[in-house]
């Protein structure tokens, strides 16, 4: 039986949405706010695992 498993410590971040003001944009006004035509800009970063073959010992 498998115990301690990864999504244990998943976590659920808040992104951080502003105008050009710097203003934030609260989630509930996002729809509203961010309309067709609009330019989002978008920093991310990326990561791969790789997991191998191991013997249990």
């Amino acid at each position: 039986m498998l115990t301690g498993f990864a999504h244990e410590k998943a976590q659920l971040t808040q992104n951080d949405y502003t105008d050009r003001e710097g203003k934030f944009i609260a989630p509930e006004e996002l729809y509203a706010t961010l309309t067709e035509d609009t330019l989002v800009l978008v920093m991310v970063s990326l990561a791969t695992y790789v997991i191998t073959d191991q013997e249990v010992g």
